[in-house]
């Protein structure tokens, strides 16, 4: 629960709640299920994608409801329009656990080893919740390289 305390700390982290987190009753979920169900949603609603994923992400760190129960992925995913039926049939699909682990093998292979990870065209590299001065100064400098090359 380290890890969601101090992303709570930081700016826009500020509604995570590590404190319910910890008084759950059920093991605390890996993304596997939430990946795999919003790559269901988008197969559905595609321009919707975003939003689902701000949905699974309120629904694991805020609410703090099991999202390796497939009924709470399904309820967040019904209330913005999604048909429940097809989003079962396409969870259920092995091949969606094969492709959000091959999304998975190609972010290793790319170097990334955590989430958040924001990359600047591969040279600039910003791992894990950081302060929006990381950012600041990251995106300067690569300005200013960029502009110096």
């Amino acid at each position: 629960m380290g890890h969601w305390a101090m992303a709570k700390s930081h700016a826009g982290g500020e509604s995570i709640n590590p404190e319910l987190m910890a008084r759950r009753d059920f093991p605390y979920p890996h993304s596997t299920p939430g990946a795999i169900a919003i790559k269901a949603f988008a197969a559905q609603l595609p321009e919707r994608e975003g939003e689902y994923l701000e949905a699974v992400e309120r629904t694991h760190l805020v609410e703090c409801l099991n999202i390796d129960d497939a009924e709470v992925l399904l309820a967040a995913a019904e209330r913005l329009g999604a048909e429940p039926a097809m989003m079962r049939e396409v969870m259920a699909d092995p091949d969606m656990e094969k492709r959000v682990w091959g999304d998975h093998i190609e972010a290793v292979n790319a170097g990334i080893q955590s989430t958040p990870t924001v990359d600047f065209s591969g040279q600039y590299r910003i791992t894990g919740a950081q302060p929006m001065e990381i950012f600041q100064q990251t995106l300067e400098r690569a300005i200013a390289e960029t502009a110096d090359a």
